[in-house]
């Protein structure tokens, strides 16, 4: 019963402190950042014809391409100056 309570407890503390720690991360006040997508570009390669499509979001970097097969596929990249803001 001892071990029981005291799993409780801990389970208890890390959500309070998720809870507190977190709490500001989400917010809904604010529009979302535009998406901005560059113009689409064709790229030639021996196993690939496609349409590139260069977009940005804050410190996110994608690219869109559709495929020869008909395929969408896409690559995103996260730049962070650091750690904390």
């Amino acid at each position: 019963m001892k071990k029981y309570l005291f799993g409780l407890g801990a389970m208890v503390v890390g959500a309070g402190l998720m809870f507190v720690l977190m709490h500001g991360e989400v917010s809904a006040d604010s529009k979302p950042e535009p998406f901005v997508c560059s113009e689409p570009t064709l790229v030639k390669s021996a196993l690939l014809l496609a349409k590139l499509w260069n977009c940005r979001v804050k410190n996110t970097t994608c690219v869109i391409f559709r495929d020869s097969a008909g395929k969408w596929r896409s690559q995103c990249s996260v730049n962070n100056a650091g750690l904390f803001k």
